[in-house]
């Protein structure tokens, strides 16, 4: 068997070295930039600023948006009946015209419903 030699320390340490030496270089030219540039460097700090306070206002109302459509849609909900008075206006369909809203309940009906566990037909324009 041959022995591979493993490699050494120092060309880690050197380029760990030569890394940090490139990353002190950057920041000096970035902060002579700053003091040299102050207005550019402000508009820029708050051009960053308000764009991200932006998009954390959009986020934010676009969750309460979310809940409050969510809220109404709960409300709406498999248990509930909307009942409308009758109109005088015609509605035609596959079934024929009447002069009636076709969802809409007499007051008898509503009463009769009341009383019986679940609704079974609703009644149809005649």
């Amino acid at each position: 068997m041959t022995a591979v030699p493993l490699e050494s320390a120092a060309p880690v340490a050197s380029r760990a070295r030569a890394i940090a030496a490139h990353i002190a270089f950057s920041g000096g030219i970035a902060a002579e930039a700053v003091v040299h540039n102050k207005l550019r460097a402000s508009l820029t700090s708050l051009g960053i600023l308000f764009g991200v306070a932006s998009v954390i206002a959009m986020l934010a109302i676009g969750s309460g948006a979310e809940q409050e459509i969510l809220a109404q849609m709960k409300m709406l909900g498999a248990n509930n009946v909307i009942v409308t008075p009758n109109s005088q206006r015609s509605f035609s369909s596959r079934l024929g015209t009447c002069s009636h809203f076709p969802c809409a309940l007499a007051p008898e009906d509503f009463f009769s419903s009341c009383n019986t566990s679940s609704l079974k037909t609703l009644p149809r324009c005649s």
